[in-house]
């Protein structure tokens, strides 16, 4: 899935095929796609649940401030910091999946994965706090 997305963006901008929709489309995609997976996993007992409460809660926080700071202004720029968090989530999140797999001989592997996916989590809320900023800074800009 990752690799896809990664790909398909790539290409894209190569083919010099970036639409308005595809910019829009393709960060909301990105979003429901980790909190599905990461929903998924916590209901199948694989993903600590606090992980997934504060992707999930952050993923709400950006469609509020969306709508609310940003007025629905789309798209908004992908922060560096943004890119950082997601790469961590759609790495750390197939590396639990197989420390999952392997059982309790990966240990080391799950705690690895965890905290891949709990860094890309921080880098999340970090990069909620640069889009606020922007939006603040747009609104202001506005007036």
């Amino acid at each position: 899935m990752a690799v896809s997305d990664v790909l398909d963006g790539q290409l894209a901008r190569r083919l010099n095929q970036v639409s308005r929709l595809g910019t829009v489309l393709d960060p909301v995609v990105d979003r429901i796609t980790v909190i599905a997976v990461t929903v998924t996993l916590l209901v199948a007992g694989i993903a600590p649940a606090i992980l997934v409460i504060l992707i999930v809660t952050r993923d709400l926080l950006i469609a509020v401030l969306v709508v609310v700071v940003f007025r629905r202004r789309l798209p908004i720029p992908v922060t560096t910091t943004a890119k950082l968090a997601t790469a961590g989530l759609l790495f750390g999140i197939p590396v639990l999946v197989l420390s999952h797999a392997l059982g309790s001989g990966a240990v080391v592997l799950r705690i690895f994965a965890v905290t891949v996916i709990a860094a890309g989590t921080a880098l999340y809320y970090l990069a909620l706090v640069q889009y606020l900023a922007a939006g603040l800074r747009s609104r202001r800009g506005d007036r």
